[in-house]
């Protein structure tokens, strides 16, 4: 089968070197989440992507990348011209992305083919929809998020786009509860949680010892409870914290005073990994939020279980149900406690639980279970 990716997702290579070009650096979670899902895609279909470079406000001003296109095997990469130009953006950009995809379809020599769009980029959803019409193409979103959580996104705007992902055919998400609010119509659509790869890498952290949280660094995903928690223990391990955001310059800021936590800022991919397979425990503190529970599953927690490593983690309650007895869950225990009690704790028992974990979450989320599930669902349209 032939399937046209219409995202911000871009080869790992591509994304690691378009990086280092913006001042604001694009959040990975998109790109690290689509990249698993183009490659899961890839080992049963005909994958080409065409990928709008995410450029973040505040990007440098003048900054216009010209396109290009990037062949890996059954998967192509194509980048329409980027440019933070407000008049290329309101004038030039639609056409230009048509433009593109015509020379997908051209160049690849497609007699037919599904279009899958990020329901969260709007320009792509609008020309998804011309698309669609011209080539007479199923059209399908991947739902990951509700625009309506989403930090810095005006309310009249999030509705808007989600009225614009009513009319596709069919719906691949990230949750029931996201597919209901895209799919009122009940329109065909498959749930899944996420996905995991195995997580290679030959990186290894210059600090032994320690906890890790790598992630979104806001105050609403329990960031700053996790950082005070342990500088308030008597834990004399380490803490390891990585990623951006607001919380960011107080997690550096703390580092400076309390020598055993370490600020490591953004890593790579495969850094990350590396941080996450040498902890001792990698830990998940976003507190429980009825609305997120529903509408969002924390990536990073499967990405834990696929490290080998413990994990301890807040409340979710689907993949609480699927993990109960495989992770360490703060159910009525605060991180606070549990930096306090866990010299005490059986560390075997925490392998075993990890080892346990490592093996549940291949068998329900690797790459080639869900790229099977998915490309069986895409057929029955």
């Amino acid at each position: 089968m032939n399937i046209i990716f219409l995202s911000s997702v871009m080869d790992d290579t591509d994304f690691n070197s378009h990086s280092n070009l913006l001042e604001v650096k694009p959040n990975p979670s998109n790109q690290n989440f689509y990249s698993k899902l183009v490659f899961s895609l890839g080992e049963f279909n005909n994958v080409s992507v065409l990928s709008l470079r995410p450029l973040a406000k505040g990007s440098l001003k003048n900054l216009a990348i010209d396109e290009s296109v990037n062949l890996r095997n059954n998967i192509h990469y194509y980048y329409p011209r980027s440019s933070s130009s407000k008049c290329y953006k309101l004038f030039k950009e639609k056409k230009n992305i048509l433009s593109i995809f015509d020379r997908i379809v051209e160049n690849e020599k497609y007699d037919s083919f599904v279009i899958i769009v990020d329901t969260l980029r709007r320009q792509l959803l609008e020309c998804a929809h011309l698309i669609a019409k011209k080539y007479k193409a199923k059209l399908i979103g991947m739902v990951t998020d509700n625009p309506l959580n989403l930090t810095g996104v005006r309310k009249g705007y999030a509705k808007g786009m989600i009225k614009k992902a009513h009319a596709l055919d069919a719906y691949l998400s990230l949750s029931e509860s996201l597919n209901e609010i895209y799919n009122p119509n009940g329109k065909p659509h498959y749930a899944f949680s996420g996905l995991v790869e195995d997580p290679k890498t030959s990186f290894k952290p210059q600090v032994d010892d320690y906890f890790f949280f790598g992630g979104a660094l806001y105050d609403r995903y329990g960031v700053k409870t996790l950082i005070d928690s342990f500088h308030n223990s008597t834990n004399k391990h380490k803490l390891v914290i990585a990623g951006h955001g607001p919380l960011a310059s107080y997690a550096r800021r703390i580092s400076r005073i309390d020598e055993r936590i370490v600020f490591v800022d953004r890593l790579k991919k495969e850094e990350m990994y590396g941080y996450e397979k040498n902890a001792i425990a990698n830990i998940n503190p976003r507190p429980f939020d009825k609305t997120l529970d529903n509408e969002s599953v924390p990536s990073k927690l499967l990405e834990y279980f696929a490290s080998g490593k413990p994990t301890v983690s807040t409340i979710h309650s689907k993949l609480y149900k699927e993990f109960e007895n495989s992770a360490t869950w703060l159910k009525e225990t605060t991180l606070l406690d549990f930096f306090n009690s866990f010299d005490s704790m059986n560390y075997n028992d925490l392998l075993s639980k990890a080892k346990d974990a490592h093996k549940k979450v291949f068998e329900l989320y690797s790459l080639d279970v869900q790229g099977k599930a998915i490309t069986d669902f895409i057929e029955k349209l």
